[in-house]
């Protein structure tokens, strides 16, 4: 059953601190034990990459096991529990009553798919903290503030002993301690094996079962030392719009994400899938033909064309009538390590959804599954040596006015009781040529590789 200490209604207050006191500095200066949670936007656009927040030491929890099945309802357990904590905007953040994640085989809490592989490190399927305070930094100016929710006439208080909290953080020295991998990891296809597997793909596709079917393999083993100072090499070798690194007894997720799940502000639901990838190397000429092919590759025009029908279809379930459309049907974005294909649909919630009728109408997302939907995670149970766990799932916070931001937890590590593991795929289609599926997630992977390289 999920756990869930109850609290009253909650005010929103904001206070600025000192300019030194952003979330990363802070963030160095805490240990795993202290439980951070760093949404942690450190490159891509401004509209993307706007704000970060930190919140460490948080309660209560709400939290599901790793083997969620039919006839239980975590999306709902969710909505009730951060309707049990209304705030309003207060200055440019938003209110930010939970942060946490969602695995991906959540969805068959909605659905009735077969059950995937084990997968060995089981963390939580679902798991959202509600923090007493965070400090937020909003990339277009203003410096760090600090941001409390508490009972009503408490919210001074409140503030004065987070101020105390932070400083006494922010005078600590440098906390971050080194990591290795005792080994290599190792995946759980062979090279040849994923051809094989592409090729089992193609088949489906070709029997008319499929249009496209994502395809992953897993890279697992040993680790030791500190997540924090992997999540600060991550950083570095692959700045993102949605990076995080979440924390919690004994358990770390971090995320390199470029992609955005969902968005919902006053209303209006953003979702931007990203099908159709080509490496950067960093080589003006190579870059620039790269970003070419890309633009021109007619199979992943058709990829991203058939992943955004399948958000449409989503959004329409839960939007209102004639409100679902696509502003950009596509663009090539650049990020740190690769050029990506992107498209952005977006639609008005229709009065009366709320957050669980959202979630379940679109989790997890067509651009980690494929088309259609509910067939192709049915092809990735068969397909894929071991079960997703969080990857593909969702990441970010979620706002006491009913507002949230969710990455597709891509780009992610995960890790618990001394083991690490980290997925990459790619969706397939009929004209996908096996070697070259294989490359591309390879370097999906490259910047992860980076990070964790002695």
């Amino acid at each position: 059953m999920p756990r869930l200490a109850e609290r009253e209604s909650l005010r929103g207050r904001c206070a600025p601190l000192p300019p030194e006191a952003t979330p990363l500095e802070l963030f160095r200066r805490l240990t795993p034990e202290e439980g951070p949670l760093f949404l942690d936007s450190s490159g891509g656009s401004e509209e993307l990459a706007r704000f970060s927040f930190l919140a460490w030491g948080a309660a209560p929890l709400l939290a599901f096991p790793p083997d969620p099945h039919r006839g239980r309802d975590p999306f709902a357990a969710l909505e009730r529990a951060v309707a049990r904590r209304p705030l309003r905007r207060e200055g440019p953040f938003p209110p930010i009553v939970a942060i946490g994640w969602l695995g991906y085989d959540l969805g068959r809490c909605v659905e009735r798919l077969p059950a995937p592989p084990p997968e060995n490190l089981r963390l939580p399927a679902m798991r959202f903290a509600f923090p007493r305070f965070f400090v937020g930094l909003d990339a277009k100016g203003g410096g760090p503030a600090l941001h409390v929710a508490a009972e009503k006439g408490r919210e001074e208080a409140a503030i004065r002993k987070a101020r105390t909290t932070v400083e006494e953080v922010l005078r600590r020295p440098l906390a971050l301690k080194p990591f290795r991998l005792p080994v290599p990891l190792r995946s759980d296809f062979t090279e040849r094996a994923y051809w094989a597997a592409v090729e089992r793909a193609r088949a489906l596709v070709a029997s008319g079962d499929l249009f496209q079917v994502n395809l992953s393999q897993r890279f697992a083993g040993r680790f030791e030392g500190s997540p924090l100072a992997l999540h600060e090499r991550l950083r570095a070798s692959n700045p993102s719009p949605f990076g995080a690194c979440l924390v919690a007894g004994g358990s770390a997720l971090l995320s390199s994400s470029p992609e955005r799940f969902l968005r919902l502000e006053a209303g209006r639901v953003e979702t931007r899938p990203i099908k159709g990838t080509r490496a950067r190397t960093g080589d003006p000429g190579r870059d620039a033909q790269a970003l070419e092919e890309l633009e021109a590759d007619e199979k992943e025009r058709a990829e991203l064309t058939m992943i955004v029908d399948v958000e449409r279809n989503d959004l329409a379930r839960v939007c209102e009538a004639g409100s679902v459309r696509v502003p950009r049907p596509a663009a090539t974005e650049a990020y740190a390590r690769v050029f990506h294909r992107v498209a952005t649909v977006e639609g008005r919630l229709r009065a009366g959804a709320g957050l669980a009728d959202l979630l379940r109408a679109t989790f997890p997302t067509g651009s980690v599954t494929g088309a259609p939907k509910i067939r192709a995670m049915e092809a990735i149970a068969a397909l894929e040596r071991t079960g997703r766990g969080v990857y593909t799932g969702a990441i970010g916070w979620i706002g006491g006015d009913g507002s949230l931001d969710l990455s597709v937890a891509i780009r992610t590590l995960s890790l618990r009781g001394g083991r690490l593991a980290y997925r990459v795929g790619g969706g397939i289609v009929y004209d996908s040529d096996p070697r070259a599926e294989y490359e591309e997630t390879l370097a999906k992977g490259r910047a992860i590789e980076e990070a964790l390289a002695p």
